[in-house]
């Protein structure tokens, strides 16, 4: 049947996984492998281990990418659902929506993902608004660009494919796992069904932590244009790095360095404090931020 794998880092999971049990069938079984959270997770996750839910703790944190990668060592299913552990189930169908889809030559099936219609406090409005514009699509909008619209918070693998498409190691910092692993399976042929069974993010990041983050998978994504080989693919699938490119090609990287030298500060405080960010200007301190950091 089903394996639902769920990394879990600093996140109470018990709403999740009790979600989750109420819907298990069969040999289905829950997976935690938490990756090295602090003692106060840690003694709230492991009070849900039982016969049905197994709970693994790292002592290391070994990043995004890896830990996806670990599940393979404990589950035991021939189906692998992935679950980021700030995920909420919103349907009592959620299960059952990919347990459809099983022995009928589907390998990979993404879910989507929603934010709350309710606007957040102004301290979070830029992930929510982000997350509401830029990730809460139609299974039908997701896949007009199948490949670049996979995410890892909600998708179910075949694991014998998973044994063979992995996520890539070689990403430490923050971000941009999903990118790669998404452009590796359009490189073998593999194809994704997008379906309307998307979970709810409750979990929306504060302005400031959400900019920190997306410093982060900037960095993240430098350090996989360096060592990846195949950049052509990269600026197909990322946009940014596209404009980027384009940038350096015309030689006129000189100038949007200035440009964010003199304004970058000031794009910054009105992602921070505006009521109603521009995601425009979000993508422009993207783009200067990606621009100023060491190739």
């Amino acid at each position: 049947m089903i394996s639902v794998c769920i990394p879990v880092y600093n996140f109470d999971v018990t709403d999740l996984v009790n979600a989750l049990l109420l819907q298990l069938e069969g040999t289905s079984e829950i997976i935690l492998v938490d990756d090295a959270s602090t003692e106060k997770f840690q003694q709230i996750n492991r009070t849900l281990a039982s016969s049905k839910v197994k709970l693994i703790e790292l002592e290391k944190n070994v990043g995004r990418a890896k830990i996806r990668n670990l599940f393979l060592e404990y589950a035991h299913n021939p189906y692998l659902i992935f679950l980021d552990c700030d995920a909420k189930i919103i349907s009592t169908n959620y299960l059952l929506n990919y347990r459809t889809l099983l022995n009928k030559n589907i390998q990979v099936v993404c879910g989507g993902s929603i934010y709350s219609e309710k606007l957040p406090s102004s301290q979070q409005v830029l992930r929510w608004k982000y997350g509401r514009l830029r990730e809460s699509k139609p299974a039908k909008v997701r896949s007009l660009s199948s490949y670049s619209s996979f995410m890892t918070s909600n998708f179910m693998i075949k694991k014998s494919l998973f044994e063979e498409i992995q996520f890539d190691e070689r990403i430490v910092l923050y971000g941009h796992e999903d990118t790669l692993f998404g452009i590796d399976l359009e490189e073998n042929n593999i194809s994704i069904k997008h379906i309307d069974n998307p979970v709810q993010n409750d979990d929306v990041d504060s302005n400031d932590v959400f900019i920190k983050k997306t410093e982060l998978a900037l960095m993240s994504l430098t350090q996989i244009h360096s060592f990846y080989s195949g950049k052509e693919r990269l600026e197909k699938h990322i946009s940014l790095i596209r404009v980027a490119s384009k940038i350096r090609r015309m030689k006129v990287e000189w100038l949007f360095s200035f440009f964010f030298f003199l304004f970058g500060g000031a794009l910054k405080k009105h992602l921070l404090r505006s009521k109603n960010p521009s995601l425009n200007i979000f993508n422009l301190y993207k783009l200067g931020y990606y621009l100023g950091l060491k190739r």
